[in-house]
């Protein structure tokens, strides 16, 4: 599961089954993010899901501003992409 911090703009994978968070690494947080979720198929663009989903995943964050990409590289790290997002 991936949860994101309004407060601090940081994003984190939480791993259930071992009761642990893990913060991701990330040069720019998302401040005031109050949403997260998985981009739609016209946000995503070139990513294809089906072909190795934990490789590469591309979020959606909502703010008071509008959506904000990130993207998450091998569950380590995340950067946030200057695109927006579709509604969510």
């Amino acid at each position: 599961m991936f949860a994101v911090s309004a407060i601090h703009g940081s994003l984190w994978r939480i791993e259930l089954g071992l009761r642990r968070g893990v913060k991701l690494h990330m040069a720019m947080p998302v401040k005031g993010a109050c949403a997260l979720g998985f981009a739609s198929r016209a946000d995503a663009g070139p990513y294809r899901f089906h072909e190795n989903p934990l490789s590469r995943l591309l979020f959606c964050a909502s703010t008071r501003r509008g959506g904000r990409q990130i993207e998450v590289t091998g569950l380590t790290r995340a950067r946030l992409l200057d695109d927006g997002c579709a509604q969510m």
